[in-house]
């Protein structure tokens, strides 16, 4: 599939109503949400209307958004929190077209971990390109969507990512419906449902690979990491499942691991980390990332994995050796000057 924001970015559409080819069958799109991510629904009073037209209009009072990776959950509630998708559908759950106007959008007023306002407003807004549907079981559907985002604070404050022409990334929604009285078995959104709870996710859909050019401004090794905190992009980082504020995760990569092998994992994959965030070309690398941290996961930081364990010298010790290699600049991206 062509990237849809080479394809589409460029087009007038923000009062446009986007047509979208319907089927009898629709396959899940498969996007996948990046950050910063959007969450909405799950426990406030989300409700889908498929009665009237039929149209979708999923409306939550509850958003909790984390700006980039190892961020903050930031959360707005109330009567200006609001998530909304809208589309028409046929009597199959399949999209036909957009509505007048922005197709998605999601408003409020965001609060940090302290209480402090960090953004308010309407947060982000597109046009519906593409959706699928899948029915779970009979009371749960599942939903997703691809939008050009149009607009919106996360856009102009520089939250949301760009292509290399400045346009921003394509939103991928991912929404799963629940309601009791909907026979979703049947695929009859003629007389579907009337309430029901709504909750999804919103981000940059990282299944369309963006047109990006690396800056590369050169990687670091674990030591330079361990040293120079001040260059650190975050505050905290996410390894293994586990959410480390930058101080603890560099006293971490400052202890000797004394033979336990998921500390040398730990400092390697760290740096890897910080190095793909302050956008250095991670192409040849990020496979081992995932499947490292993966490996913290299944062995958890000082679970004393030795040199002869099969954990380590079956896998370990392999992704361990590619990201030292990267993090010396010896693979995808150069070494910092």
């Amino acid at each position: 599939m062509k990237p849809i924001n080479n394809l589409m970015n460029r087009l007038a559409c923000a009062a446009a109503i986007i047509a979208i080819s319907a089927s009898v069958s629709a396959d899940l799109l498969d996007v996948q949400p990046g950050f910063p991510q959007v969450t909405f629904g799950g426990n406030s009073s989300a409700t889908v209307d498929l009665t009237a037209a039929p149209s979708f209009d999923a409306s939550s009072q509850t958003l909790e958004v984390v700006l980039a990776v190892g961020g903050d959950i930031n959360i707005a509630a109330g009567a200006d929190a609001d998530t909304t998708i809208q589309i028409d559908v046929d009597s199959f759950c399949n999209a036909i077209s957009g509505v007048a106007g922005d197709d998605l959008s999601v408003s409020g007023t965001l609060y940090d971990p302290s209480f402090n306002i960090i953004k308010s407003g309407v947060l982000l807004t597109g046009e519906i390109t593409e959706a699928g549907n899948s029915m779970a079981t009979d009371t749960v559907a599942v939903f997703d969507f691809r939008a050009i985002v149009t607009g919106g604070v996360l856009v102009t404050d520089g939250d949301w990512p760009t292509d290399t022409g400045g346009s921003p990334l394509v939103a991928g929604i991912q929404l799963t419906l629940e309601g009791t009285n909907a026979p979703f078995a049947t695929n009859d959104c003629s007389t579907l449902l009337t309430a029901g709870v709504a909750k999804g996710v919103i981000g940059p859909d990282e299944s369309v690979p963006p047109d990006h050019t690396f800056t590369n401004p050169g990687t670091g090794t674990q030591g330079y990491w361990r040293n120079h905190p001040e260059a650190w992009p975050v505050d905290e980082i996410t390894i293994g499942g586990v959410t480390y504020p930058k101080a603890d995760a560099i006293d971490l990569m400052d202890r000797a691991p004394k033979g336990d092998k998921t500390y040398n994992m730990f400092r390697q994959l760290i740096a890897a980390m910080l190095n793909i965030l302050i956008d250095n070309d991670n192409t040849c690398i990020q496979t081992v990332v995932d499947d490292a941290d993966q490996w913290l996961t299944d062995n958890p930081l000082g679970s004393n994995v030795r040199a002869n364990a099969d954990a380590w010298s079956l896998e370990g010790d392999a992704l361990h050796e590619a990201l030292d290699s990267y993090n010396n600049g010896q693979l995808c991206a150069p070494h910092r000057d």
